[in-house]
C-alpha cells in the first residue's frame, strides 16, 4: 500500500518531509494507519498518517477552552478542559512546525508543558496512557529524544493494556535499532509480534529479521525474512506485492535472504530452509534472487547451481524452463563452453514436445519454450553433423555416434515444428546424415518426407529422386537365403511406390509415364486398390498422362483397374461409372461383355444396399430401380425389384411399392419371395384404406400360416378388415371361424362374439344373434372379467327385452282370469330376466333393468285398466267391475312408481343416463303433481350436478 503522509494542514507536504527527514522521528498522527518501509541497505521508515486538523480556528478554540477553565470549579470539568487544551497545543505546535523553515526552534514546549501539567494534576486519569503517548510524541517532535523514549518506556511498563502499547513498543524498538542496540530492538519487535496481527505486525517481522541479521544470527534472520515475505505475498499468487512500498520491502527481503544464504552454505542453505519451514509459493523468487546475487559477484558456477537447484527441486514449475535458459546464459557469460553445450542438451531433453512438461504448459509458455527449442536443436544438430563429417577414418565408432546424434536433433526439430520455414531443410539434412552414416532406409524415409510432405521446397524433386536411388543401396540377404525372394519383392514394391509418388508429384518428369500402367496392375494384384485407382486414372482421358494417341486397350485396362478396385473398396458409384466406360469401349463380340454387364449391375445394386444401411430408403429404391432399367437381363434384377418395393414400402410410397410387388408376383409366381409378399401388400392396402384388398391378401396369408398364434391374429385382423370394407358376410364368416376356433385368449374370443352380435343385429338375423349372445353369457360364467361382465349384462338385457316384448304383446281379454294368468307368467319371466341383468352390477344396464321393471309393472297396471269388459254387465255391475280393476291395477302402478323412484336415486350417485331420464319422464306422467313441476326438476338437476 502506498504510504502517503496525509496531514490536513495548509502545508502538509512540508510537514511530512520534515518528519521523514528527522532521523529520530518515531510518531505519526493519533490514528496512524501506516508504518515504516526500507531504503537502501538500512531499513527505512515511512511516517504514518496524521489525523485531519479541525477546520475551526485553533486560537479561537483555545480561548474558548481557557474561558471555560476559568469559569468552572469542577475538578472533572477542569480535567477534561485541560485535556482538550493540551490537544489544541499539540495541533498549534504542528501548525507552527508546518510553517517553520528552521529546524532549531523548540515549537512543542507549550504542548509539553500542557501535558506534563495534565499528568501531574490527574495521576489517576483513565486516559493517562494516551496523555503519556502524546507527551512522548511532543518531546520527540521537539527534538528531545531521550525524554520521549523514557516516557514510552514508562508507558509500556505501567500500561500494558493500553491501545498505545504496541506502537510504543515498536517505537522503542526502532530507537534501539537506530542506536545499534540490535538485541534490544529484536526483543521490542518480538513484543509487538507477540501481540498478534495488527498495524505494526508486518513491519515488526521485517525489522526483527534485520535485527537478527545485524546480530549475525543468520538462521534466525532467514526465518524472519521468510515470514515477512509470507505476510507481504500472502495474497499475491505471482509473488508480486500489492503496492510499491510493499514491493520494495519484498525486494529487500529477497536481497537480504540471498546475502544470508551466501554467508552460510549458499543454495544448500536455501534448500534446507524450505525443508525446515515448508514450501513457499514464491520459492522461484528465492532461487532467482540468489542466482542474481551470485551473478553480480561474477560467481558464475554458484549462480548456475542456484538455477539448477530450483530445476531439480521443482521439475514441474512454470519457471523451470526460464531458469534452465538463465543457467545456460550464466555459463555463456562465464565462458563455460562444455557446460553451455550440456545445458542446451538438457533443455531440449527436458522440454521437448513429447514430454509431459511441455504438454502441460499454457500457450504462452509453450511459445517461449519453442523459441529456444528451435535455436538449440539447430545448434546441436549442426554441431554434431560437423563433428561427424570432420571425423578421422580411425574414429568410425565416434563418427557413427555423432551422425546419429545429429540425426536425432534434425528429426526432433522436424517432429516438433513440422510447419516451420526451416523444417524442409532440416529434414533434408536429416536424410543426408542418415545416408552418410549408411542408414539407407532411414534416409529414404526422410528424403520422401521432403519430396512429398514439403513439395513447396526447392529440394523436393532432388529429395524424391535421391530416395529412388537410395532403394538400390538397401542390402539384400544372400541369394540362397529363404527370405531373399520376399525381401527382394518388398524392396521392389517399395521402389515402385516411391516411383509412383514421384510421377504424381512431378508429372513433367520424362520418366513418369513409362511406369504408370504396370504399377497400377501390380497394385491391384497386391490389393492396393486406392493406389491402383490413382495410378490408372493418370492414363484416362483428361488426366495428366493421357495422350490422344494412347492405345485403346491401354485405356480399357486402366478403366478395368479402376472399376475393380472401386468395387472391392465398396465405392460402388465409382465402380458403376468405370464399368460403364469399359462397356462403351468393348467390342460387341467381346467374350467379357456378359460378365462385365453382371459386374455393372452389381455395382448399381450395391449402391442401393449402402443407401439401405444408411436408412436412405428413397435413394435405395432409386438405385434398385436403375438395375431394372439399365441391366434388365442381369441375374440380380429379381433381387433389385423386390428390394425396390421394400424400400418404397419403408418410405410409405404405397403406390410404387404395390405396383412393384404385383409385377414381381406376375413375373416370378413360383419364387419363394412371392409367397411372402401378401402380408406386405395387406399393410399397403390398409395404409391406403383399401380394406377389401387388404382383407383378401391377409386371408391368403392366414391360410398359408403354420404358427397357431400368428394364424389366430391373422384371422381376427382379416375379419376386422372385411368389416371395415363393409363386406358383412365375409366379416361374419371370419369372426365366426375365430369364435369357434380360438377360445383363447378369452378377451379376444369375447370380442369376436360381440362383433357377430353387432353384425347379426345389423343384418336382422335375430336367432343367430341370440346364439352368440348366449355364448357371451356362458363365456362370462366360465371366466369373468370386467369386459365379459359388461358384455354378458348387455346380452342379458337383450333377452330381458325379449321377455318384456312378449309380456307386452299379451292382451287381457275375456275370460280375464285366463289371460291374466298368462300375462302374469310373462310378467314373472320379464322380471326375472331384468333382475338377472341388474345382478351383473353394470351401471348402464342396471338403470335399464330398473326402468324396464317399472315399465313392466306400469304396463300391467295399464293393461288391467284397459282390459276387455264383460258384455253382460249392467251399469252398476260395470261400475263395480271397473272399481275392482282399479283396485287390482293400483298396486302395480305403485310398484312401478317405487321402482322409477329407485332408478332416479341413481342420479344422486352421479348416474344420470338415458334410463334415469326415462324414469323421470315416466314419473311426470304417473305423479304429475310431484314431478311435473319445473322447480322440482331444477332442484333435482342441481343435486345431481
Amino acid at each position: 500500500m502506498n504510504r502517503v503522509v496525509n496531514r490536513a494542514m495548509n502545508k502538509a507536504t512540508l510537514l511530512a518531509l520534515s518528519i521523514s527527514l528527522s532521523a529520530c522521528s518515531m510518531f505519526g498522527g493519533e490514528q496512524a494507519e501506516q508504518i515504516a518501509t526500507l531504503a537502501d541497505l538500512q531499513p527505512a521508515y515511512l511516517p504514518v498518517k496524521s489525523q485531519q486538523l479541525p477546520s475551526a480556528n485553533l486560537e479561537e478554540l483555545r480561548e474558548l477552552y481557557l474561558a471555560a477553565l476559568q469559569a468552572s470549579d469542577d475538578r472533572e470539568v477542569k480535567r477534561q478542559v485541560n485535556s482538550r487544551l493540551a490537544g489544541i497545543e499539540m495541533q498549534r505546535s504542528e501548525a507552527l512546525l508546518a510553517q517553520s523553515t528552521s529546524s532549531e526552534q523548540k515549537l512543542f514546549a507549550a504542548t509539553i508543558a500542557a501535558y506534563e501539567s495534565l499528568l501531574a494534576d490527574n495521576p489517576q486519569d483513565a486516559k493517562r496512557d494516551q496523555h503519556l503517548y502524546q507527551l512522548a510524541r511532543a518531546y520527540e517532535m521537539n527534538g528531545e529524544q531521550e525524554k520521549s523514549l523514557a516516557i514510552l518506556n514508562g508507558l509500556v511498563v505501567e500500561h500494558q493494556d493500553s491501545s498505545r502499547y504496541v506502537e510504543s513498543q515498536f517505537r522503542l524498538a526502532e530507537s534501539n535499532f537506530s542506536a545499534g542496540k540490535y538485541q534490544a530492538a529484536a526483543q521490542g519487535y518480538s513484543n509487538v509480534i507477540a501481540r498478534g496481527e495488527g498495524l505494526y505486525y508486518q513491519n515488526a517481522h521485517y525489522m526483527l529479521a534485520w535485527s537478527r541479521f545485524k546480530s549475525a544470527h543468520y538462521d534466525d534472520a532467514i526465518e524472519n525474512f521468510v515470514l515477512t515475505l509470507d505476510l507481504m505475498l500472502q495474497y499475491a499468487g505471482e509473488g508480486i506485492a500489492r503496492e510499491r512500498g510493499d514491493q520494495e520491502m519484498v525486494n529487500d527481503s529477497l536481497r537480504m535472504l540471498s546475502v544470508s544464504f551466501s554467508t552460510l552454505e549458499g543454495v544448500q542453505s536455501l534448500n534446507e530452509t524450505l525443508d525446515r519451514m515448508g514450501e513457499r509459493h514464491y520459492a522461484a523468487q528465492l532461487y532467482q534472487s540468489l542466482a542474481s546475487y551470485y551473478l553480480n559477484l561474477q560467481r558464475y558456477k554458484d549462480s548456475a547451481d542456484s538455477y539448477q537447484a530450483f530445476v531439480e527441486r521443482y521439475p514441474q514449475a512454470d519457471q523451470r524452463y526460464q531458469y534452465q535458459i538463465a543457467q545456460i546464459e550464466v555459463y555463456q557469460q562465464g565462458g563455460f563452453r562444455q557446460e553451455v553445450l550440456q545445458g542446451k542438451i538438457n533443455f531440449v531433453g527436458d522440454n521437448q514436445h513429447a514430454g509431459g512438461y511441455w504438454q502441460s504448459r499454457s500457450g504462452a509458455i509453450k511459445n517461449a519454450i519453442d523459441d529456444k527449442l528451435q535455436n538449440y536443436m539447430t545448434e546441436l544438430a549442426s554441431y554434431y553433423h560437423t563433428l561427424a563429417q570432420q571425423a578421422d577414418s580411425k574414429q568410425q565408432a565416434q563418427e557413427q555416434q555423432d551422425y546419429q546424434t545429429a540425426a536425432h536433433y534434425y528429426d526432433l526439430f522436424v517432429e516438433s515444428f513440422p510447419r516451420h520455414e526451416r523444417a524442409a531443410d532440416m529434414l533434408f539434412l536429416l536424410a543426408e546424415a542418415y545416408y552418410e552414416s549408411g542408414n539407407y532406409q532411414a534416409s529414404i524415409d526422410s528424403y520422401e518426407r521432403v519430396a512429398y510432405h514439403y513439395s513447396h521446397s526447392d529440394k523436393a524433386a532432388e529429395a524424391g529422386y535421391a530416395a529412388i536411388l537410395a532403394y538400390d543401396k538397401l542390402p539384400l540377404p544372400a541369394s540362397d537365403d529363404e527370405s531373399y525372394a520376399l525381401t527382394q519383392q518388398a524392396i521392389a514394391q517399395a521402389k515402385i511406390d516411391s516411383s509412383l509418388r514421384f510421377t504424381q508429384a512431378f508429372p513433367s518428369d520424362t520418366r513418369s509415364p513409362a511406369i504408370q500402367i504396370n504399377s497400377a496392375q501390380a497394385q491391384l494384384a497386391l490389393g492396393q486398390h486406392q493406389q491402383a485407382i490413382n495410378t490408372a486414372l493418370a492414363l484416362t482421358p483428361g488426366n495428366r498422362l493421357y495422350q490422344a494417341s494412347s492405345d485403346k486397350h491401354l485405356v480399357i485396362s486402366a478403366w478395368l483397374v479402376i472399376a475393380q478396385s472401386a468395387f472391392d473398396t465398396q465405392d460402388y458409384f465409382y465402380a458403376e461409372t468405370s464399368y460403364s466406360e469399359v462397356l462403351a469401349l468393348l467390342p460387341t463380340k467381346d467374350k467379357r461383355l456378359k460378365d462385365l454387364n453382371e459386374r455393372y449391375a452389381a455395382s448399381i445394386y450395391k449402391q442401393g444396399e449402402q443407401a439401405l444401411a444408411a436408412n436412405q430408403h428413397l435413394i435405395a429404391a432409386q438405385h434398385f430401380s436403375r438395375v431394372m432399367a439399365k441391366a434388365p437381363d442381369s441375374s440380380i434384377r429379381l433381387n433389385a425389384q423386390y428390394d425396390a418395393a421394400n424400400s418404397y414400402y419403408a418410405i410409405k410410397d404405397w403406390d410404387k411399392a404395390a405396383a412393384l410387388l404385383l409385377d414381381f408376383r406376375q413375373r416370378y409366381p413360383q419364387h419363394s419371395l412371392t409367397a411372402s409378399m401378401g402380408a406386405t401388400l395387406a399393410v399397403i392396402y390398409q395404409e391406403t384404406e383399401q380394406w377389401g384388398l387388404a382383407a383378401d391378401e391377409l386371408a391368403v396369408v392366414y391360410h398359408n400360416e403354420q404358427d397357431p398364434a400368428q394364424k389366430a391374429q391373422l384371422l381376427f385382423l382379416t375379419a376386422e378388415l372385411y368389416e371395415k370394407a363393409g363386406n358383412a358376410s365375409q366379416a361374419i364368416s371370419h369372426y365366426r371361424d375365430y369364435a369357434h376356433g380360438y377360445k383363447q385368449p378369452v378377451a379376444i374370443n369375447l370380442e369376436a362374439m360381440n362383433k357377430l352380435n353387432d353384425l347379426y343385429l345389423a343384418a336382422g338375423e335375430d336367432s343367430k344373434r341370440r346364439f352368440w349372445l348366449k355364448r357371451i353369457i356362458k363365456a362370462d360364467q366360465q371366466q369373468r372379467s370386467e369386459r365379459s361382465r359388461y358384455l354378458a349384462a348387455m346380452a342379458s338385457s337383450v333377452f330381458a327385452d325379449d321377455a318384456y316384448q312378449a309380456f307386452k304383446s299379451i292382451k287381457l281379454t275375456l275370460p280375464i282370469k285366463r289371460s291374466l294368468q298368462k300375462k302374469k307368467k310373462a310378467l314373472n319371466l320379464a322380471l326375472e330376466r331384468y333382475q338377472q341383468t341388474a345382478s351383473y352390477g353394470v351401471a348402464d344396464f342396471a338403470t335399464l333393468s330398473l326402468y324396464r321393471l317399472a315399465a313392466v309393472y306400469g304396463q300391467l297396471s295399464r293393461d288391467l285398466i284397459n282390459s276387455e269388459r264383460p258384455g253382460n254387465l249392467d251399469e252398476l255391475a260395470l261400475e263395480q267391475y271397473e272399481i275392482l280393476l282399479e283396485e287390482q291395477a293400483y298396486p302395480f302402478e305403485e310398484k312401478a312408481i317405487a321402482i322409477h323412484e329407485q332408478n332416479i336415486e341413481n342420479s344422486w350417485n352421479g348416474v344420470y343416463d338415458d334410463w334415469v331420464k326415462e324414469s323421470f319422464s315416466a314419473l311426470k306422467q304417473l305423479l304429475p303433481a310431484r314431478y311435473n313441476k319445473e322447480e322440482s326438476v331444477e332442484y333435482l338437476m342441481e343435486a345431481i350436478h
